[in-house]
């Protein structure tokens, strides 16, 4: 097949070009041929997606008018565009009326003004209502998003051309069953709605399952640091659990984010080892893998999917979280780690999670083992399957 794979930017800049990086060589290894089309010009320098041999073809909508977009793609006779997130609703809009289209919907793309489907404030709680005017009258009462009125209407705008556009798509494509619900809940036929095994790139199931060793007290906090990740939350929970485990143990931090810092000197005053790594390597998270006990996802959100989490399981590392979003979906309380169900969710919660996983040695060794055995399930070649059989389905007649 001939697809267009039509994202924001064309350099190596966040977890879609990653997911994109490790999908392109794969797609085209399967005799597809491809070209991508892209919004914003990529810093010099960087990474590029069409870094291959021989190069893929890319196309260029910065600054230029959509219909002169929209013709070239049309000369390259595309069966698919395959679109992972674009910027501009008349881009999209345009690509939905000229050809067949599918959308993987990396997060809440078009049916939510902030993107997180979530309340916040002192609590966070899932939003579960569908997107509509009513949103704009909840916004601010509601602590969906940021304190800004004009934010707010223009995020709004934005958010309700997709929303709109999404009922022109093929196919949906999502990683979870959760997000998958909430498509539906905001009007999106379910028979158009398909979940998509999610793989870790650039790392799979180590050849041996982890070997026995003693506890280390390392627990690795890996991403982002925002207040819907929670490391706020992972912090206390970890005070609660080393005082009731009775032995130490020592917060890990490889990510990067405005409150670390603070966050982690409040810990410290309290009593709480740190250490923080700032962004490391994929070679670099493998080798920390080695001497770590637990990897926690402490997210306050609905994490769509939690990607983070097969790759440590791929190494043996099981992992504990809140049991929000998709995370339960690939994390198997007693089997490849533990969950705090309660919600919302509680520092004491996790922390009881943490020492479930940590009280006995028998059982931590069960979970990385029970972790390493489920990241087979998660696999490229699972991935592309589920996709190729969705684009061998007839596409919708388009006007070329």
């Amino acid at each position: 097949m001939r697809l267009v794979v039509a994202t924001r930017q064309l350099g190596f800049g966040g977890g879609v070009e990653t997911h994109l990086q490790a999908v392109l060589p794969l797609l085209r290894a399967r005799g597809h041929s491809l070209a991508i089309l892209h919004e914003h010009p990529a810093i010099p320098g960087t990474e590029l997606l069409t870094d291959a041999e021989p190069p893929i073809r890319s196309f260029s909508a910065a600054g230029r008018p959509v219909e002169a977009v929209l013709d070239d793609v049309a000369g390259f006779a595309p069966d698919w565009i395959y679109n992972h997130g674009l910027d501009s609703p008349d881009l999209e809009a345009g690509l939905t009326r000229r050809f067949a289209c599918l959308l993987f919907a990396h997060n809440y793309y078009g049916i939510c003004i902030s993107g997180t489907r979530c309340h916040s404030g002192e609590e966070i709680h899932p939003c579960q209502r569908a997107f509509g005017l009513a949103c704009l009258a909840l916004y601010l009462p509601k602590n969906c998003g940021g304190r800004n009125p004009w934010t707010m209407l223009q995020r709004y705008r934005i958010e309700a051309r997709r929303h709109q556009t999404l009922r022109r798509y093929d196919a949906i494509l999502v990683a979870s069953r959760y997000v998958a619900s909430q498509f539906e809940r905001c009007g999106i036929p379910a028979h158009r709605i398909h979940t998509v095994p999610l793989f870790p790139p650039g790392i799979v199931p180590a050849p041996q399952p982890p070997h026995p060793r003693p506890f280390t007290g390392r627990v690795l906090f890996l991403g982002r640091i925002t207040s819907q990740k929670g490391l706020d939350h992972l912090t206390h929970a970890l005070l609660l659990a080393q005082a009731s485990l009775g032995r130490p143990l020592q917060l890990v931090v490889a990510g990067d984010g405005p409150d670390r810092d603070a966050i982690l000197a409040r810990a410290q005053h309290d009593g709480l080892a740190t250490q923080a790594l700032g962004w490391i390597s994929g070679p670099q998270r493998n080798e920390l893998m080695d001497g770590i006990d637990l990897l926690a996802v402490p997210s306050t959100w609905p994490e769509p999917f939690g990607l983070v989490g097969l790759e440590a399981a791929c190494l043996g590392v099981p992992a504990v979280a809140y049991a929000t979003g998709g995370i339960p979906e690939w994390l198997h309380p007693g089997v490849s780690g533990e969950l705090a169900t309660e919600s919302p969710p509680t520092p004491p919660a996790l922390a009881r999670a943490i020492v479930r996983a940590l009280q006995e040695p028998t059982h931590w060794q069960n979970l990385r083992e029970g972790a390493w055995k489920q990241s087979h399930a998660w696999t490229a070649d699972a991935h592309l399957s589920r996709l190729t059989e969705i684009m061998a389905k007839a596409p919708t007649p388009h006007p070329r």
